[in-house]
């Protein structure tokens, strides 16, 4: 499969041919779990680790973002603790508008409500959809507030959406690769950004029982119909994004694949790949006019949007098309509206510690019928035994509200 044509970079720019797919929980090396032990006996050491709030996968997370040194690793762990105390992240997830949250993903890459073969949440961000009205209402909100959108919004990747996916039936992880043939020919790469060939199909069989977390996030990046124009006046929007992830999110990127990149993508990719770390610029993938032959090898045709090659009826602009076994751990065919959690040992969804239910009159969660009353936030507050019981339009089941907590 051929490439976007843009112009080479220099030999030593470009990225490995093989991404390592080790560093999972249950799936660390020797070494690996060497260095693990000893980043978490630091973390102890620096009273920054708390089992019941920091687990394993999440350390191996910041961990493999540093390459498994210990002490950048602790560096980058000891600076997002102090940055999530310093802008009250707990709280201001809890307390993230509903109706500002629900918009605020019209602005981002928006998960499609299904998974690849490995059970990675599919994400589409489709550029050409910020056109100028969304790019007015964009620039109306101050700098401030736009941060916190972003923060709110990867607080709802962390909590909910990864949690839900690693308590869904998913394949287990692939065995380390073995070390290339030096002389076997490289697939050729382009401005730093891997072909398509390079992407590593996934195999295996689905296991219900997996116990290995989903801690990462598979986006398509559509850049269809966008001009240099629109991204040159969106270039702050997506660095302010993508240094936050890289900051403070590190390693939540399992793969990007580049759709309908336009030929001055070259020139584009010369701005942006600044912004991400190098594990991150290997994960970057550009397709070529036909994407779906190669998303195919990863992403089952039946959750893959149609406009990309695969059956499923899903636009940037809708919410995510949930699969039956998402529907059946949700108790409901929607997602929840606002600030939401999933906790993956008891099975449930709930709301975070602190959260304040939205003051409008129905008082209702997305999807569910307008008469059922959620609860005030005493009630969402309270215990598993006193929850208030949900139903869906077609899932009838008894769900009880939870009250977690959103520490990292």
């Amino acid at each position: 499969m051929s490439t976007t044509t843009v112009t080479s970079p220099a030999a030593e720019e470009l990225p490995p041919a093989q991404e390592t797919v080790s560093g999972a929980v249950g799936t660390l090396t020797p070494h690996q779990k060497t260095m693990f032990d000893n980043f978490r006996a630091i973390l102890q050491k620096a009273n920054l680790y708390n089992p019941d709030t920091h687990d394993d996968a999440t350390l191996i997370r910041f961990l493999r973002a540093r390459r498994y040194d210990p002490a950048k690793a602790h560096d980058q762990f000891a600076k997002t603790e102090a940055w999530r105390k310093e802008n009250d992240v707990d709280n201001l997830y809890a307390t993230f508008p509903t109706d500002e949250l629900q918009r605020g993903k019209l602005f981002y890459p928006r998960w499609t409500g299904r998974r690849d073969k490995q059970g990675v949440p599919v994400y589409v961000y489709r550029l050409a959809s910020l056109d100028s009205s969304m790019q007015k209402e964009l620039n109306a909100i101050s700098e401030r507030r736009r941060y916190e959108r972003i923060v709110a919004l990867w607080e709802f990747m962390r909590l909910f959406t990864l949690p839900l996916c690693s308590a869904l039936p998913h394949a287990p992880p692939l065995p380390v690769p073995a070390t290339p043939n030096p002389a076997s020919p490289k697939p050729e790469a382009v401005n730093g950004v891997p072909a398509a060939s390079e992407i590593t199909a996934v195999s295996g069989v689905v296991s219900p029982s997996s116990n290995v977390p989903i801690t990462s996030v598979f986006s398509i990046i559509d850049l269809g119909g966008v001009s240099m124009t629109t991204m040159w006046s969106l270039r702050h929007h997506l660095q302010q994004a993508s240094e936050l992830a890289t900051a403070h999110y590190p390693e939540t990127l399992h793969k990007i694949a580049v759709v309908n990149a336009p030929s001055f993508f070259g020139t584009v990719w010369g701005w942006i790949k600044a912004w991400f770390d190098e594990g991150t610029r290997t994960k970057v993938h550009v397709l070529d006019s036909n994407p779906g032959p190669t998303l195919l090898t990863m992403i089952d045709a039946e959750n893959l949007p149609k406009i990309y090659g695969g059956e499923l009826p899903f636009k940037f602009e809708d919410e995510p098309i949930l699969d039956a076994p998402a529907r059946e751990a949700l108790g409901q065919d929607t997602v929840p509206a606002g600030p939401v959690v999933f906790d993956v040992k008891q099975g449930k969804w709930g709301r975070p510690a602190g959260y304040v239910e939205p003051q409008t009159s129905a008082q209702t969660v997305a999807g569910e019928d307008s008469d059922t009353v959620v609860g005030s936030e005493s009630s969402a507050r309270s215990s598993v035994d006193e929850g208030t019981l949900h139903k869906s339009d077609s899932v009838k089941t008894k769900r009880r509200w939870l009250n977690f907590s959103s520490t990292n």
